[in-house]
């Protein structure tokens, strides 16, 4: 973003949107530009007339595919779309892909669509290697390479690490393919036991429909006004944590949770839910 947009350009955002993408741009005297995803029943969906409006006010778009956190899995029909108009508005495109491993379907990588696309790529997320500070950017174009390069070396940003190497090369082998399929697997059935035990005592917390990720999106709405519901009912209540709605710059009670996690967890964390909300 410093090395290639200037101080009050806009950056072109999707929300319900990753944090950090705000504050990023904010930070660097940037300007956020917003393109709401429209929620339709349990998922979500683009809206291609307001990208296609905002694209005359930006000169970056940062797409999150999968989208998080609502974990959309964009179609190949609708990044070509959004790919097609930056183009013709000639906005740069940067995919942050860092979830692509963890999809329970398939997914097309923006740049194989658009070779102009700029990547970034990380095992952090998938194989849980955070502390390993190990990712990838792919830039095709010789002089943004560059640019990026000279704005690293200003900042005194070193490469990966040796450690950090050795865990990449670990997890993309073959055992770390059989490990992630067992897992995301297991992860996928988390969230259908989730959603089903709550709809069996009819409650009213509404899961959105799991494309990716380990991260499961909740609409709150049909027991919580607001996010301090919302962590009333969760943490204060049912001793369960994620991520609240307002993280994500949205306008509705939403929480992100986390399901990477045990099914003895996943079903605590349901009964406790149910009792909370049967005794409302």
């Amino acid at each position: 973003m410093r090395a290639l947009t200037q101080p009050g350009d806009g950056i072109l955002i999707q929300n319900p949107s990753y944090s950090p993408f705000r504050k990023v741009a904010a930070l660097n005297q940037r300007r956020c530009v917003i393109n709401e995803l429209i929620q339709k029943g349990d998922h979500y969906e683009l809206d291609l007339a307001d990208f296609e409006a905002k694209l005359s006010e930006v000169r970056m778009f940062i797409l999150c595919s999968p989208h998080n956190p609502t974990s959309k899995v964009f179609s190949p029909q609708e990044l070509e779309a959004m790919l097609a108009l930056c183009r013709k508005h000639q906005v740069l495109v940067i995919a942050d892909e860092i979830h692509a491993d963890w999809v329970y379907g398939t997914m097309t990588a923006a740049s194989a669509l658009d070779p102009g696309v700029m990547t970034i790529l990380s095992p952090s997320k998938t194989f849980n290697l955070q502390g390993m500070q190990c990712s990838f950017l792919f830039i095709p174009d010789p002089a943004q390479a560059q640019a990026v390069k000279r704005e690293c070396d200003a900042l005194a940003y070193m490469n990966n690490q040796t450690f950090s190497h050795a865990a990449a090369l670990a997890a993309y082998s073959e055992e770390g393919a059989a490990w992630l399929a067992e897992a995301k697997a297991y992860v996928q059935e988390n969230a259908r036991v989730f959603s089903r035990l709550l709809s069996a005592a009819g409650v009213p917390l509404k899961p959105m429909r799991l494309e990716s990720t380990f991260l499961l999106w909740v609409d709150c709405r049909g027991c919580c006004k607001n996010d301090a519901d919302v962590v009333d009912l969760f943490e204060n209540r049912c001793h369960l944590y994620g991520s609240t709605g307002s993280h994500y710059q949205t306008d509705f009670p939403f929480i992100r949770l986390n399901i990477a996690v045990p099914r003895s967890v996943i079903e605590e964390a349901a009964e406790r839910l149910i009792r909370a909300l049967s005794v409302r």
